[in-house]
């Protein structure tokens, strides 16, 4: 692969659990109290987030879907210096609705 791939899929609805258990993880994670968080999703899959030895993330993910049988797996990195505003979005994505599930789509 050079370096100028791109890749995309489409999921029409991605929901998270966001019980309050899961937002003290991510907080717990953001305050550098732990090393990796797991989000997870309510169809098959999961986000896990861990913080490498310069600061940067690693999010790792799989989407996957009952209907189809099928699944995405992927990870992505965040460079130190967005780290912070990255796992601040991510507890205003969680919170923001307030029930048992928060969805993307």
């Amino acid at each position: 692969m050079g370096r100028h791939c791109h890749f995309s899929a489409w999921h029409d609805s991605v929901l998270f659990e966001d019980n309050k258990e899961t937002i003290e993880k991510i907080r717990a994670f953001a305050d550098w109290k732990t090393k990796e968080v797991e989000i997870k999703m309510t169809e098959r899959g999961w986000i896990r987030v861990e913080r490498e030895a310069r600061g940067y993330l690693a999010v790792r993910y799989r989407l996957a879907s009952y209907k189809t049988e099928t699944a995405i797996d992927g990870t992505l990195r965040i460079d130190a210096e967005f780290a912070g505003a990255f796992c601040q979005d991510l507890l205003k994505l969680l919170q923001k609705k307030g029930g048992s599930e928060t969805g993307l789509g």
